[in-house]
């Protein structure tokens, strides 16, 4: 595919093809020219927001616009609404590539927060996406936590609601949906998606993604652990602890 009939399509409101998305993601990945060419169109691109910390009140996580761009959130719906989780893998995977390359991988805020999206995104996907090291969930637009309560039931254990309560910031509206869940779980999500060491500039997104990746990273080495004798254990550890 070329990069103009790439544009058109989508830049239009017609629904692309999985062939159609797959060649568009190719031509990014080899030709990362046609990407950026692709963003500096306005209605195609949208600009990240970096994680800043808590500067106005001790509730308010806040978030700065940078000048790195992703593509714009109708463009991705028409990656997403395929609902094919490897294409919307790859594209997470290519965008975060290409834009972050020259970032310095600040942690942002998922750019792609909206109903319209998240609807199309698998546990798997949003799983890839909380222990990804690009992105945390800002639910600060989320006035009644609505979203945020849907991929709530969406988590299917423990496991997963506490690396997702960890992943996010500006929960509190979630507070109008308690009624819908147990008090404990309620108060014990809210506080770990409130939770700051400081007011100002800090490093709290930072600290959420070594627990995540330290709580995904347990659990999956356990797993395959299991597999092995207890001779092998001591030499699997080293190997992947070493890494």
């Amino acid at each position: 595919m070329d990069y103009k009939t790439s544009c058109a399509l989508l830049l239009k409101s017609e629904a692309i093809t999985e062939n159609q998305a797959e060649e568009i993601l190719r031509m990014w990945a080899e030709k990362p020219r046609s990407y950026h060419d692709f963003l500096k169109k306005p209605e195609a691109s949208l600009v990240l927001r970096s994680y800043l910390g808590v500067i106005k009140e001790a509730t308010k996580h806040e978030f700065i616009d940078l000048e790195t761009k992703v593509p714009s959130v109708s463009v991705a719906l028409k990656f997403f609404s395929l609902d094919d989780d490897d294409i919307s893998k790859n594209f997470i995977n290519v965008a975060s590539n290409l834009s972050f390359s020259n970032t310095g991988r600040e942690i942002c805020a998922w750019p792609y927060l909206t109903e319209s999206c998240m609807r199309h995104l698998s546990e798997e996907v949003i799983t890839r996406i909380i222990v990804g090291s690009e992105y945390v969930f800002d639910f600060s637009e989320d006035k009644r936590g609505n979203l945020y309560d849907s991929l709530y039931k969406r988590l299917r254990d423990t496991y997963s609601r506490e690396l997702f309560a960890a992943n996010s910031f500006n929960v509190l509206g979630w507070i109008n949906k308690a009624a819908r869940h147990p008090e404990e779980e309620v108060l014990k999500y809210l506080t770990m998606s409130s939770h700051f060491l400081n007011v100002g500039i800090g490093p709290e997104a930072i600290l959420r993604k070594f627990y995540i990746r330290y709580r995904y990273d347990i659990r999956n080495i356990t797993s395959e652990m299991r597999q092995l004798s207890s001779s092998d254990i001591p030499s699997y550890i080293g190997k992947n602890f070493a890494n």
